[in-house]
């Protein structure tokens, strides 16, 4: 059983690299204009609890792999 992919790999460098972009020219990447401010912390925020969700999911298959 394949326990790692490599799918999430494009999307966490497309978001890496959008956070980074947003942090360093202080602009938004995919919206301008207006009253928005781009808060790149919130990125960062979902990236940390997108990870926490997705190790404790892998944790908890691997316990049943290991109980089984």
């Amino acid at each position: 059983m394949r326990c790692c992919s490599s799918s999430g790999l494009p999307a966490s460098c497309s978001c890496s690299a959008g956070v980074i972009f947003e942090m360093t020219a202080g602009a938004a990447v995919f919206v301008s204009g207006g009253a928005f401010v781009p808060v790149p912390a919130a990125h960062l925020a979902g990236a940390a609890a997108g990870l926490a969700v997705g190790l404790a999911q892998a944790g908890s298959k691997l316990r049943g792999m290991c109980h089984s």
